[in-house]
């Protein structure tokens, strides 16, 4: 391959790259659901440890990047999870159990790693997931399509 053909085809592919990456960067920052990204204002629940099972008091963290840790008016509250486990003893009226998730040992009651009734009831506590609100899930099915999961 001769000089200039070399240089022809690395400035293509130059090109090529830059347009990749502002189309990226374009999916990333717009509000529209393109390749896989969240939108900006995605909504993300938190739950403080004290009010682990009350759905009422799920706060709402809009955003693509939530924090670890959400304070609101005083309040610490970690992601919302919910325990997956049929027999949890936190379930009721046909709704999962859904509690803070994460670690801080400065917090009193504080969040946990695993499901707090299941293992207060020596069930298994590791049967859990993060949990969504519905306007949420129907965004998530939108992200999944676009990726082409079902």
């Amino acid at each position: 391959m001769d000089r200039k053909t070399r240089s022809v085809l690395l400035a293509v592919a130059a090109l090529l790259a830059v347009a990749f990456a502002i189309w990226q960067v374009r999916s990333f920052f717009g509000p529209e659901i393109k390749n896989g990204h969240l939108p900006a204002d995605f909504p993300n629940a938190f739950i403080a440890p004290a009010d682990n099972g009350n759905l009422g008091a799920v706060k709402i963290f809009k955003g693509r990047t939530p924090p670890a840790i959400l304070e609101q008016e005083g309040v610490r509250s970690w992601p919302a999870d919910v325990c997956l486990n049929d027999r949890c003893p936190g379930a009721h009226d046909g709704q999962r159990f859904v509690f803070a998730f994460g670690w801080d040992p400065d917090a009193h009651p504080g969040p946990s790693t695993v499901c707090p009734q299941c293992a207060a009831a020596k069930l298994d506590p590791t049967r859990i997931q993060r949990w969504y609100t519905p306007e949420a899930e129907a965004i998530l099915v939108k992200v999944r399509a676009s990726l082409g999961i079902q």
